[in-house]
This record gives C-alpha cells, sequence and structure tokens, in this order.
C-alpha cells in the first residue's frame, strides 16, 4: 500500500504560507502601482489646467502693459492733437482700461458660477482607479459644456456685455 501524505503536513502549512504570503506582497504592489499612476495622472491634469489658467492670467496682464505703454504715446500726442482730439484719444484709452478691467471682473464672476454650479461628487475628488478617474473627467466635461452654454445663455448672474 503506498503511503500517503497528510496534507496538513508542516512543508505543506508552510509552503501556502509562502504563497499567499508571496500572493498578497503581489497584489499590494499592484494597487501600490495603480494607485500612484492615477495619482500622478491627477497631479499631471491639475498642472496642466493651472499652467492653462496662468497663459491667460499672463496674456490679459501682457495685454494691460500693452496698453500701458501707449499711454505716454498719446500724452506725447496730445501735444501735437487739438485739445478736442486729445480729450477724444484720452476717452479711447479710458474705454480699453474700462473694457479689459469687465472683462476680468466676467471672468472672475464666471469662474465664482462655475464653482456654484458644479460640486464633484465624493468618488470624485479622490478617484481610486483610473476608470473612475475617466468617468469623473468625462462627467465634468458634461457639465462644464452645459455650464458654457447655460452661461451664454445669460442663465447665470453676469454682467451686461
Amino acid at each position: 500500500m503506498a503511503r500517503r501524505r497528510n496534507p496538513d503536513s508542516l512543508s505543506h502549512i508552510l509552503l501556502r504560507i509562502t504563497l499567499a504570503a508571496g500572493f498578497g506582497l503581489f497584489m499590494w504592489f499592484v494597487v501600490a502601482k495603480v494607485i500612484t499612476r492615477t495619482f500622478t495622472t491627477m497631479q499631471e491634469d491639475m498642472l496642466a489646467r493651472n499652467r492653462a489658467a496662468q497663459t491667460q492670467v499672463q496674456a490679459k496682464m501682457k495685454e494691460a502693459q500693452a496698453q500701458k505703454p501707449a499711454q505716454p504715446h498719446t500724452i506725447q500726442q496730445s501735444q501735437t492733437m487739438s485739445p478736442y482730439e486729445a480729450q477724444r484719444a484720452a476717452e479711447i484709452e479710458a474705454q480699453r482700461t474700462a473694457d479689459l478691467q469687465r472683462q476680468i471682473e466676467q471672468q472672475r464672476l464666471k469662474d465664482a458660477a462655475w464653482e456654484r454650479f458644479y460640486i464633484p461628487p465624493e468618488a470624485c475628488k479622490h478617484p481610486e482607479s483610473p476608470t473612475r478617474f475617466d468617468v469623473c473627467s468625462s462627467r465634468e466635461a458634461r457639465f462644464r459644456k452645459d455650464f458654457e452654454r447655460r452661461w451664454a445663455d445669460g442663465e447665470f448672474a453676469q454682467p451686461n456685455a
């Protein structure tokens, strides 16, 4: 009669423990990589948005600075212009400055309205997987599109442009 091994022998128990620990470590490594990649992707997305916002602000600042050097030139021209022409040039410059300030204020109001309009769900504040991140990004894009349409239709408090 052949001798059967006892499945509960010490070597089998140690083998099972070793395999379970190895599998557990492998799964921990995979989950850690997925989470790290998800947060890296989110961070890159946030950085891209911040860069876009910074670029927009810098463009407006450059535009405002480009208008400032025009003022001394306008003053210099006013010496050769008639009083009426000088007054008209000053009015145009004041109108440009007011328009820029109105645009900046309108953008601020629009950003504030967006913050009130879109509040991400808890699951989207800290997505746990790339799939969740994609779902949340898609949802935010749909809400942004709806918001832009409604903003253009004047459904939110905004100054008359």
